[in-house]
């Protein structure tokens, strides 16, 4: 299958900034607890949000390329399931219930499913109509529904109870999770990037993402998966084996 360099040089980039996000993360948590307050501070939580939402569109657009979507869906989503066992059994009080990784394989799932629908929508149409339910959605998890330039409406609370509702976007009141990514707003941020890729093949500009001037950062894009699912437990290691010397 052909690859698309600059694609796999982006989910590279993204990928080492993840790393690296991450190492500073641990080095908070295990170096300096008390000042865990900076993990929420602005410029970690839009770096935080940066890496997620590239990764999102990107899924999103390379679910056109791919010739086998659905098998890639439960592979990422068995993945998903892992990171939440390990978590759940290593740090109870931090579990990550669907996190980025259940995100992205839900969204691949439903996207097979609803192909022969999606590819009937203009591309262009479908793009500004992602756009649009991504920033409508984008308050759903707090309970609202619109933004504060189009309208914005209350949504029920009683909406928001139980696990199915929470993997949905309405998160219950007394629901917990290290890292939440819900399927709303994420799916359409997901689409919008299956749109794009749609936009650009309709153009015949796909031939200006197969070279690539950072082979490194390709090859690492290549390996998204096993090294997301490996770094976070070797950084663990080697921050608790040199901090605790």
């Amino acid at each position: 299958m052909l690859r698309y360099g600059k694609l796999d040089s982006w989910r590279g980039f993204w990928l080492v900034n993840m790393i690296v996000y991450h190492a500073v993360w641990d080095l908070l948590f295990f170096g300096t607890p008390q000042r865990l307050d900076l993990l929420f501070s602005a410029p970690l939580v839009i770096w935080q949000q940066a890496i997620c939402w590239s990764f999102i569109w990107l899924s999103g657009f390379v679910v056109g390329i791919g010739k086998r979507p659905l098998r890639r869906a439960i592979i990422i989503l068995l993945a998903g399931a892992l990171v939440t066992l390990v978590t759940l059994l290593a740090w109870p009080e931090m579990a990550i219930w669907f996190g980025v990784l259940t995100c992205i394989g839900s969204c691949m799932l439903l996207t097979s499913w609803l192909l022969p629908l999606l590819r009937r929508v203009p591309a262009q149409a479908g793009w500004w109509l992602s756009a649009l339910f991504f920033a409508l959605t984008f308050q759903v998890a707090d309970g609202i529904l619109g933004n504060a330039f189009l309208f914005s409406i209350t949504l029920p609370k009683h909406w928001y109870s139980g696990m199915i509702a929470t993997y949905f976007g309405l998160p219950d009141p007394q629901f917990q999770s290290l890292d939440y990514f819900p399927l709303l707003p994420w799916i359409f941020l997901f689409w919008n990037g299956y749109f794009s890729f749609r936009h650009g093949a309709a153009k015949g500009q796909l031939s200006k993402l197969v070279t690539t001037n950072f082979p490194i950062l390709a090859l690492l894009g290549r390996h998204t998966l096993p090294i997301y699912l490996l770094h976070q437990p070797i950084l663990y290691l080697l921050f608790m084996i040199f901090l605790s010397t």
